[in-house]
């Protein structure tokens, strides 16, 4: 995302916005496998958790249901089951309505965590 700022002299200057003003990181993670819901297709039923790039998963996150995504998470309204299912396409976005990357996640012992690269499903 780039901005019109200018320097001290008033000359436009280019500027990279690296966060979302939610204070998710805007960059797609290289160190993990990663989906733009709102530009890709869903990878199918094998994934079965996901969490925005940046987001602590144990926070937020959105797993797989009969029909669509259900959030949980300890910040996640405690009626999420009374809303219908979230679609694949609506999983990356923030507060704002802005679109993040996603990330494969995965419980261990009670936690939640970011899948290793070489994680599948």
């Amino acid at each position: 995302m780039e901005s019109a700022a200018t320097d001290r002299a008033g000359a436009p200057v280019s500027v990279v916005i690296s966060k979302c003003e939610c204070f998710l990181p805007l960059d797609i993670p290289g160190d993990v496998k990663s989906w733009r819901p709102d530009r890709e297709t869903d990878p199918g039923p094998t994934f079965r958790a996901f969490a925005r790039h940046g987001e602590d998963p144990n926070q937020r996150r959105v797993v797989r249901v009969h029909d669509g995504f259900n959030e949980e998470g300890y910040e996640v309204n405690y009626y999420e089951n009374i809303t219908e299912p979230m679609r694949w396409w609506q999983i990356g976005k923030c507060v704002l309505g802005r679109a993040h990357s996603v990330v494969e996640v995965l419980c261990e012992y009670g936690t939640w965590r970011v899948a290793p690269p070489d994680y599948c499903g």
